[in-house]
């Protein structure tokens, strides 16, 4: 489900970077990578994804700001915040300002290869609705026939 799906992961820490992208190649993932917030918005800004991993402690940026602005811009890319400083509120926060989940460091492969599948996911199958729930503007709605008066 991955396979050339383009990710968006905003990362510092190095090992952990290296370690996510290693996991989301494997399933044939192109990852862009970066480890701060302004790159992070640039690479958003420029590329469409179909989900971005966002840390929410970055060097330059808070991550909860990163988040702001990319809803702000109409950035429509499923968001899961990352972080090694989990809590409730925190989390309740993330989902607030619009990301998809939350996931705390440490998690395994699986975990991280799930979130990002049902991510994708259910942006593609909300877009289908949005399609298919979408007025028409086309007045004729198919209909073939004549007027008579």
């Amino acid at each position: 489900m991955l396979s050339g799906r383009q990710v968006l992961l905003i990362e510092d820490n190095d090992r952990l970077a290296e370690l996510y992208e290693a996991h989301l190649s494997d399933e044939s993932a192109v990852v862009h990578r970066t480890s701060n917030g302004t790159k992070g918005l640039a690479l958003a800004n420029e590329l469409e994804h179909a989900v971005i991993l966002l840390d929410i402690q970055l060097p330059d940026i808070d991550g909860f700001e990163v988040l702001r602005r990319l809803k702000r811009a109409g950035n429509l890319s499923p968001i899961v915040v990352i972080t090694s400083h989990g809590s409730v509120n925190w989390a309740v926060e993330a989902m607030r300002l619009g990301a998809y989940d939350f996931l705390v460091k440490p998690f395994d492969s699986q975990r991280l290869l799930v979130t990002v599948k049902n991510a994708i996911e259910h942006h593609e199958l909300a877009e289908i609705v949005q399609s298919l729930t979408r007025p028409s503007t086309d007045w004729s709605l198919g209909l073939v026939g004549k007027f008579h008066a």
